[in-house]
């Protein structure tokens, strides 16, 4: 079994070649590990973290962290 680290689109799963940073469909920053405990993400196919449980699809907003509020939010 390949146990190298892969890198994804968040959106579509797209796997990530080398040098790639972004998905060429989506525009997405590829990511490489979970945004909540950093565990590497070991499959393309993988919809959540085998670490937490934490969903890596856009969708969740987990896998686009970047330190600002989602919209309509209080605090």
């Amino acid at each position: 079994m390949d146990t190298t680290t892969k890198r994804i689109c968040p959106r579509c799963n797209y796997s990530g070649r080398d040098g790639d940073v972004s998905c060429p469909y989506c525009g997405l920053d590829l990511i490489s590990g979970c945004p909540v405990c950093g565990a590497p993400i070991r499959v393309v196919f993988a919809k959540f973290c085998y670490g937490c449980g934490t969903p890596l699809d856009s969708s969740s907003g987990a896998a686009s962290v970047t330190g600002s509020k989602p919209e309509g939010s209080d605090g």
